[in-house]
């Protein structure tokens, strides 16, 4: 497609070298000086700059934050953004459980944290005749039991510890109510939680800190991956991604070779209507600016 119905000229203009088809076109011109595509300089391993960056610009644009997204590769980069994460050190289903925890807690995320969690009991009791039976008739009563029962433990705080919790007391509280939860749905045979949900990674002064201790002063806007937002149109978006990600996309450009991270940067690039902010590393931008620039994205601040 040579047309976009989405993006305005300038970000059309500015991503088709990400994209590779030098014909592609934006549907009208930016109605604002700042309606088009910019880089940041990030020196922050919170993107604190992008995020000031697209507070900033979408308010010079009279564009509302409530539209905008900050749209990233993975979810790493959208723990990091949000505050101090304690549990990345965490190892199997424990760090899974955690993250899980964050999507809910952080991103209201409920459906990838019930996925997470109805997987893990799955792999923990999973040669319970339980599953088979639930594999055999899905829609009957004992399955739908099943799920409400692991949607209400996603749901509870207190069944799923927030991760604002201490180190310690999450990894005991989730270890008690998941066999809560696996005694719940039926499961008969024995499950040993203790070679699975375990403190192993966490340093000793860890374990007295919150999981996840979040930035108080984050401001309202969206966090996606970039899988998430595939196929929407957003008024303003701000793309985060590591120095490898970046340095990736520029390579693939480059050589004038198809990539999963140049696709996944044109993805996401692309969902911008209005503005389209891209939050570079310190070192990537450093070495790579100027071809930036050269593609169409302008500095800010210049």
């Amino acid at each position: 497609m040579s047309q976009s119905f989405r993006c305005n000229n300038q970000i059309a203009a500015a991503v088709r070298n990400v994209g590779g088809n030098n014909a592609f076109t934006g549907c009208g011109d930016g109605t604002h000086e700042t309606h088009r595509a910019f880089i940041v300089k990030e020196s922050s391993a919170s993107f604190a700059d992008s995020v000031s960056a697209l507070q900033q610009l979408t308010e010079q644009g009279a564009l509302d934050l409530a539209s905008a997204a900050i749209v990233c590769r993975g979810h790493k980069q959208l723990e990091s953004i949000r505050g101090q994460v304690n549990y990345s050190k965490l190892h199997g289903k424990t760090k899974e459980l955690a993250t899980a925890a964050f999507l809910r807690d952080s991103h209201h995320n409920y459906r990838g944290a019930f996925q997470t969690v109805e997987r893990i009991v799955r792999e923990i009791a999973g040669d319970d005749a339980l599953w088979d039976r639930i594999a055999e008739a899905p829609d009957a009563a004992e399955a739908r039991a099943v799920s409400l029962a692991i949607w209400r433990f996603v749901k509870d705080a207190g069944r799923l510890p927030s991760v604002s919790r201490l180190g310690e007391e999450w990894i005991q509280s989730v270890r008690e109510q998941l066999a809560a939860l696996i005694a719940k749905i039926g499961v008969k045979g024995e499950v040993k939680l203790g070679s699975h949900i375990r403190k192993t990674g966490l340093r000793n002064d860890q374990l007295a800190l919150p999981l996840f201790k979040a930035q108080k002063d984050f401001p309202a806007v969206r966090q996606d991956t970039i899988h998430q937002v595939k196929g929407e149109s957003i008024d303003s978006v701000l793309v985060i991604g590591s120095t490898r990600f970046w340095n990736s996309v520029v390579k693939a450009v480059d050589d004038g070779v198809s990539s999963e991270d140049r696709r996944l940067a044109y993805v996401a690039m692309t969902r911008a209507r209005h503005q389209l902010i891209v939050g570079l590393p310190r070192g990537h931008f450093d070495k790579h600016a100027k071809t930036w620039t050269s593609w169409g994205f302008a500095v800010f601040p210049d």
